[in-house]
């Protein structure tokens, strides 16, 4: 290479970080897994399972997540405000599967219908 790219090319890593960071902050699956991950608090314990903490900001009265296509099935949650306690329910391929009533921070299991 020309001895003038050598000068250049700190500049060009330092944009290229930037650029993939950036990418990374915008990118659908990162925002996605801000609320699946965080607000509602599922994460993944098999095939067809997943354990669920959900975290209702103190200004919602319900959140929601339909059509969720994860685990061979698609499927909705729901978490709503019932009091003191969170209103939790849990629907796949059409047939609800889960509703209980939970203190905010305790944990659920749920585990899918397998297709």
């Amino acid at each position: 290479l020309p001895y003038f790219f050598y000068d250049y090319l700190p500049n060009l890593f330092m944009v290229l970080f930037v650029w993939q960071s950036l990418a990374f902050f915008f990118n659908d699956t990162a925002t996605t897994e801000i609320y699946t991950e965080g607000v509602f608090g599922i994460l993944p314990t098999g095939f067809n399972r997943f354990a669920m903490t959900p975290r209702l900001p103190a200004g919602w009265p319900s959140m929601r997540l339909r059509h969720v296509k994860a685990f061979g099935s698609d499927f909705d949650v729901a978490v709503a405000r019932a009091g003191e306690k969170l209103s939790v329910k849990v629907a796949a391929n059409g047939k609800e599967i889960l509703a209980r009533d939970i203190v905010p921070g305790e944990t659920v299991d749920v585990v899918l219908p397998r297709l």
